[in-house]
């Protein structure tokens, strides 16, 4: 519809090369859409897939939808927009009684725009020790953040399916210490170095599209994690951050993800950086 904001991918060696622009007008018929302003960067499209023509792949350009008739905006101030927090907690009462608090968060087709805080783990959209009850994010768009675009950290039971996500820093999803997630069939286009870098880092600042127990936790401290059917499209370093399976096991926790237009330090970027599952150390 007219006033709608869409996102465009890169399709190029620039990593940042994503845009988004709103559609002035727009013909169901053919398809046509034009913008009220022009874009940047040149991007790759045809009106058939490039699958036939190399092993499935498909290099269009991928463009999706980022308005939804839901919106949570958050209000710039200092870098700091806001946050969808999902979480158990402990409370006493007038009393001094201890009660449990459980979160759940259940969210389809919900706009999140402009929330994170800037090169902060604050992300847009949160799990933090929710632990309890069963949550899912579906058919949503989470975008133009400062900071991480999602974070789901000693959580569990939590559904984060068919989302798209644009232009968020230096992570666009990532999972740790958690169990029991389904991360299924998202985009995510344009994640972005961070704004600051302390002085006395001396460490290569890890970074990219989805990292999955690859920032703070180890691999044994995720089990029963599912990354399928995901793409990654503009990022820095690598595309997906992932624990391997073992050699003689069905792989279907890990499989169907995509990564293209990823920036690295020299001549590319990484599609996925893979790890030992510390899990299955020894087996």
């Amino acid at each position: 519809m007219p006033g709608d904001r869409i996102a465009i991918a890169p399709t190029s060696f620039d990593h940042e090369g994503g845009e988004d622009r709103f559609v002035s007008t727009y013909d169901s018929t053919t398809g046509k859409a034009e913008l009220t302003t022009p874009l940047r960067i040149y991007h790759w499209g045809q009106n058939v897939t490039t699958g036939p023509e190399y092993n499935g792949v498909d290099l269009r350009a991928e463009v999706i939808l980022l308005t939804r008739n839901i919106l949570i905006a958050g209000e710039d101030v200092k870098s700091w927009g806001a946050r969808v927090l999902t979480s158990d907690s402990v409370e006493l009462d007038t009393e001094g009684n201890i009660r449990m608090r459980y979160g759940q968060t259940i969210m389809d087709s919900v706009e999140i725009y402009n929330c994170s805080q800037m090169d902060s783990y604050d992300a847009a959209l949160m799990w933090e020790n929710a632990k309890t009850l069963q949550s899912s994010v579906t058919n949503s768009a989470i975008h133009n953040g400062l900071g991480w675009g999602v974070r789901i950290e000693a959580s569990a039971n939590v559904v984060f399916s068919n989302n798209v996500l644009y232009d968020f820093r230096p992570f666009g999803v990532v999972a740790d210490y958690s169990s029991d997630l389904v991360i299924n069939g998202n985009v995510l286009i344009k994640v972005v170095e961070r704004t600051t870098i302390e002085a006395n880092w001396n460490y290569v600042d890890r970074k990219g599209g989805y990292a999955i127990c690859a920032v703070y936790a180890s691999s044994a401290a995720c089990t029963n994690v599912t990354v399928n059917d995901n793409i990654a499209a503009g990022a820095p370093m690598a595309g997906f951050w992932a624990p391997m399976h073992n050699c003689d096991e069905e792989n279907t926790r890990f499989r169907g993800n995509v990564a293209h237009s990823v920036a690295g330090t020299n001549d590319g970027g990484n599609g996925a950086i893979y790890f030992q599952d510390e899990s299955k150390a020894g087996k």
